[in-house]
């Protein structure tokens, strides 16, 4: 996905997406390509590094979720999902100055 596309997913500004891409490239687990039909444009993709490092953190990312959680009821998992989200679309309404 393009940069930008990568920000707006992640809801981080792009300077910031910027300096963890490239410690990611400096780690070779992204690489930033022109894009085909517009060569201003970056594309990221994983390099099977990446893909190798992402998969081997995927059961400690797992433990830590689980340790986190780990004394929530259902509906507390409910509850919290359904908060964050509201977070999250107050935050995406927020205009400043």
């Amino acid at each position: 996905m393009t940069v930008t596309q990568l920000a707006e997913h992640l809801a981080v500004s792009r300077q910031n997406l910027d300096g963890v891409l490239t410690r990611l490239e400096r780690d070779g687990h992204v690489v930033r390509v022109p894009d085909a039909t517009d060569r201003r444009t970056r594309r990221v993709t994983m390099t099977e590094g990446g893909w190798a490092f992402w998969n081997g953190l995927q059961a400690t990312i797992e433990a830590f979720y689980a340790q986190s959680i780990h004394d929530f009821s259902f509906d507390d998992k409910v509850a919290c999902v359904h908060f964050l989200n509201k977070l999250l679309t107050n935050m995406r309404n927020v205009k400043l100055g």
